[in-house]
């Protein structure tokens, strides 16, 4: 049972935009079973999304949870933040709104990140890295996760992650 079982069982789309002053990201997560027992620094154990974005101006990335919590509220955790910037006063700027549908199994998570609350400048910089994965937990433990690169289930390393141009 901690095997990957297709689409159905864990899968992922996943978007980003932006507009005048914010980064958009809308993940909608197909799983086959919603499980969340955590949603602090422990996020990572429980069906949530994680994504990093590493600046040319930062020396370390951002890692950035987010979370569906039962009873339909939303939770936002950073795990790594650069020099200079404070991670739960990030973590409340960052907008998230998540639901969960049990009949179609879908999870969607749509996050607003203000540019200033990361110190993206979309003037000066116009691309960054990017990295996203999906936690499963179907109820014991974290048996699995899909990610876009790798690099940042075991590691915090965006040398591997694909660069994202703003436009």
């Amino acid at each position: 049972h901690l095997f990957w079982y297709g689409p159905g069982d864990l899968s992922a789309e996943v978007r980003l935009a932006r507009d005048s002053d914010k980064l958009k990201l809308r993940i909608d997560v197909t799983d086959d079973r919603h499980v969340v027992k955590d949603f602090n620094e422990s996020a990572w154990k429980s069906d949530s999304v994680q994504f990093a974005i590493a600046l040319n101006s930062q020396k370390t990335p951002w890692k950035i949870g987010l979370s569906h919590i039962n009873a339909g509220k939303s939770a936002v955790f950073i795990w790594s933040a650069p020099d200079g910037f404070n991670a739960k006063n990030t973590a409340e700027k960052i907008h998230l709104r998540s639901s969960r549908n049990e009949k179609t199994k879908q999870t969607v998570y749509e996050a607003e990140i203000p540019f200033p609350a990361i110190g993206l400048n979309p003037q000066k910089a116009d691309s960054f890295r990017f990295n996203l994965l999906v936690n499963d937990n179907d109820g014991e433990i974290r048996e699995s996760y899909i990610a876009i690169a790798p690099d940042l289930g075991n590691r915090l390393n965006a040398e591997n992650y694909p660069t994202v141009h703003l436009k």
